[in-house]
């Protein structure tokens, strides 16, 4: 089975290199099946953003098969199998079994194993791919639920055009989702508190309603982003189903002012339509 896609720079293409879709791959291939890809590496020197790029395909493999190698150069060619003893770096044992099923009319000569697996940079290449991961280091194995090779590789085209960035982004990955969540958790609720529960004396309505819109709308909105990258990370595609996700996400929002405008008419009671936005931005979440 060959994988050839570009570095996966989108969630949809790192579905092509996520632990669940290589299970699925070794669960397809015959006894003495092989499994292949590839991913831009480094010819040289390997700086700490390629280095962890090739770790987490390397971990990956290793979650789904039993034997992975790995050549160096700029395209780091990485070939698994469950069976010990299918793949081999031994450029003597490729090039024998190259003659014995060599094409008719191929330009490659079994020579040339010698360059393309070469012993030294093939032990110092595999020394670190598969260096184990450290203490405190964030996950190297790619799923649907985390996309950690794909955001490996944003780190790699960060380094290229702004180092700092690169240091930010390196520095988010080791936090919690509970980072983000609790935030704008407390931002939601000190808007609604604000708005709703204890307006400031002598502020206006419309003061009151800002307040209230930009906090919901913030913390809607960065929702949204984020269920809409794991819905991309899980199915490849943000078009028709997503747009009928955002739209139901409308509509609730307008079914949510109507039942908030039902509950004024009838009762002014604050705590009541603050416990209806509280429960709405639950929902949401």
């Amino acid at each position: 089975i060959l994988v050839r896609t570009p570095d996966p720079d989108t969630a949809q293409l790192n579905r092509l290199l996520t632990v669940e879709l290589m299970r699925s791959a070794a669960s397809l291939l015959e006894p003495g099946g092989v499994f292949s890809t590839r991913v831009t590496s480094a010819e040289n020197y390997m700086g700490s953003e390629i280095e962890r790029y090739g770790r987490s395909v390397f971990a990956t493999l290793s979650a789904a098969f039993q034997e992975v190698v790995v050549t160096p150069g700029e395209n780091a060619v990485f070939l698994a199998s469950r069976d010990p003893g299918t793949i081999t770096d031994d450029p003597d044992e490729l090039a024998a079994r190259w003659q014995a099923v060599r094409p008719p009319d191929s330009g490659f000569r079994p020579e040339m194993f010698e360059s393309i697996m070469d012993p030294g940079r093939m032990e110092s290449t595999r020394a670190i791919y598969a260096r184990e991961r450290g203490p405190g280091e964030p996950p190297l194995v790619d799923t649907d639920s985390r996309p950690v090779t794909h955001f490996a590789r944003l780190l790699v085209i960060a380094a290229t055009l702004d180092s700092r960035m690169t240091e930010i982004l390196g520095a988010v990955s080791s936090l919690s989702a509970w980072v983000v969540i609790v935030p704008l958790a407390i931002f939601l609720l000190l808007g609604i508190r604000r708005s709703v529960i204890h307006p400031p004396p002598g502020g206006t309505a419309i003061e009151d309603a800002a307040a209230l819109a930009g906090a919901a709308g913030f913390a809607s909105i960065s929702v949204d982003i984020v269920l809409l990258q794991a819905f991309q990370s899980r199915l490849g595609s943000l078009y028709v189903d997503a747009g009928l996700a955002n739209a139901l996400f409308m509509g609730g929002m307008a079914a949510g002012v109507a039942a908030g405008r039902a509950i004024l008419r009838r009762d002014r009671d604050r705590t009541a339509l603050a416990l209806l936005l509280a429960g709405a931005a639950c929902a949401a979440t």
